[in-house]
């Protein structure tokens, strides 16, 4: 088992109407896409989370009907993308200065990410 990454889950999948179970499958496939893979298999993500195939196979379904990944197809392999419409919110830059906090780095990379989407880096 790799652990290398983490993930934060944004206000639209924590109160997604899906099971606990695909929330953690979204974060699996937000730390690949992270690491710049998109060919995610079922296997890898059953073994990481211990869990049987076909369950994390519904998990996927259940993400992709609430709009949460994108599944795309090329030359015979699937690649899944992280959905990030809609997904992150602007910072309010005044409620920021009022407070006077400085956002976390782990936030900062979280909206790099979407600033940069690493589907734009995929050729499909």
């Amino acid at each position: 088992m790799r652990i290398k990454t983490f993930s934060i889950i944004p206000a639209k999948v924590r109160y997604a109407k899906i099971s606990d179970l695909s929330k953690i499958v979204w974060c699996e496939i937000y730390a690949e896409n992270y690491c710049g893979c998109s060919e995610i298999k079922n296997d890898t993500i059953s073994e990481a989370l211990g869990k049987n195939i076909i369950t994390i196979s519904r998990a996927i379904s259940e993400l992709k009907k609430a709009e949460l990944i994108n599944i795309n197809y090329n030359c015979g392999k699937r690649y899944i993308t992280i959905n990030a419409e809609g997904l992150v919110d602007q910072i309010d830059q005044k409620s920021s200065e009022k407070s006077n906090t400085e956002m976390p780095i782990a936030l900062k990379k979280f909206y790099e990410l979407w600033e940069n989407p690493i589907q734009e880096k995929l050729d499909i």
